[in-house]
């Protein structure tokens, strides 16, 4: 058995190495058993921190010299760290009350921006708690500065029984995918004001206030030049009718670019003049691939009646700002797509793969729903691929969970 995991890991670096230098893969994080590790240009790894409940998204610096992190300790509570990329050494932040659903960005003149709980004021709102906007000095001994406060909405919640969901969400930073901006620009902060990040909002450090732009537009990014911000407008009664917007942060004029479908993930193109967006299509009921007596056993391991475990197709498409059609990119069987990244080099991607193995070791008895819930992403880790600027053929670089190259 040892002689095998040697070889499938002597095969995993060779092919590792064969693409590095094929496709000249960049330094980047990741995320590996809940350990937060750094690889450089040639391929050479460093271990940097572990975290006994995982990792946010890793955030590098615009100059690359460090990689901002938000971890969550063996009580769950989320912790704000910096990685000094030169030595591969870390420290942690003095950032009490570190709200987790916001990811952390670099400001413009190389703070760390953040949110934290507010337990000193009462919102006017019922439906809301209140939040602060802080920033603080990537250093051992900073003291964070808080830039004022703003009504943050609760009641989100939810789950799923479905590893790929799972993934999904930490790949996305957000339950169902559903992530809340928070990113320094000329015109203010822009950010959600509700947990659900469907409430898009400005917050002006000058006054310490924040105004809400849109009142629907989720999975809001802005754009390179951070004049722009691509969301979508989801009508939950008819999801034909959702739009996919841009917000121009100067003007207040929003623009819809006319997708006769709903993305699942939208993401700027790196010179901000065209968008890449994915969609996730179902193509099968996975359980109906199973004998009637692995699907009476399955519901008995799991107490209820498994009826169906979608198989789904992913599709990545580009398209310019001003509209126009959309062109085909990517397509596989996957049942998502996780990031979205543009480099000069070309276009990273990550999906999550769709759940025959996970399902067949439920059914042949690998796994056991009640025992092995630690096993079930295993089945379902992040494939990252590259695809080269101008062509639409991927190659697998591996699997690497919360996979960021640097700048």
């Amino acid at each position: 058995m040892l002689q095998l995991v040697l070889l499938l890991a002597l095969l995993f670096l060779s092919l590792f190495t064969v693409n590095a230098q094929e496709t000249t893969l960049p330094a980047f994080a990741t995320v590996e058993n809940d350990q937060l590790v750094l690889y450089d240009a040639e391929g050479n790894r460093s271990e940097i921190v572990s975290a006994a409940n995982g990792f946010r998204d890793p955030i590098w610096s615009p100059d690359g010299s460090r990689v901002a992190f938000l971890m969550f300790n063996a009580e769950f509570s989320p912790q704000l760290g910096i990685v000094e990329v030169a030595t591969a050494t870390h420290f942690l932040l003095d950032a009490p009350l570190l709200d987790s659903t916001f990811n952390p960005s670099w400001t413009s003149d190389g703070r760390l921006l953040y949110v934290a709980q507010n337990q000193d004021e009462e919102s006017p709102d019922p439906m809301a708690l209140m939040a602060d906007m802080m920033v603080i000095e990537p250093a051992p001994d900073a003291q964070p500065e808080k830039l004022g406060s703003f009504g943050l909405g609760i009641g989100c919640g939810g789950g799923s029984t479905l590893p790929a969901d799972w993934i999904y969400w930490e790949e996305t930073n957000g339950l169902g995918g559903f992530f809340l901006p928070l990113v320094e620009t000329d015109f203010g902060i822009v950010h959600s004001t509700d947990c659900g990040g469907e409430k898009l909002a400005l917050f002006d450090p000058a006054s310490g206030t924040s105004t809400v732009l849109v009142e629907k537009f989720a999975k809001a990014v802005v754009s390179p030049d951070r004049t722009r911000v691509v969301g979508l407008e989801l009508n939950y009664d008819d999801r034909s009718l959702s739009r996919t917007l841009i917000y121009d942060l100067a003007t207040a004029e929003i623009r819809d670019l006319g997708l006769d479908v709903e993305p699942d993930q939208v993401r700027w193109s790196a010179d901000g003049n065209s968008l890449y967006y994915s969609v996730q299509i179902y193509d099968r009921n996975l359980t109906d691939d199973l004998t009637d007596e692995q699907k009476n056993q399955l519901s008995t391991d799991l107490g209820y009646e498994m009826f169906e475990v979608p198989g789904n197709r992913v599709e990545i498409y580009q398209i310019s700002v001003d509209g126009g059609a959309s062109t085909l990119i990517y397509n596989a069987p996957a049942y998502a797509i996780g990031r979205i990244i543009d480099t000069a080099s070309g276009l990273y991607i990550t999906q999550i793969p769709n759940m025959d193995g996970w399902l067949q070791a439920l059914t042949d008895g690998t796994l056991s729903y009640n025992e092995d819930w630690e096993l079930f992403e295993g089945y379902v880790q992040p494939e990252v691929l590259w695809i080269p600027s101008g062509e639409t053929e991927a190659t697998f670089l591996g699997n690497f969970g919360l996979f960021t190259p640097a700048p």
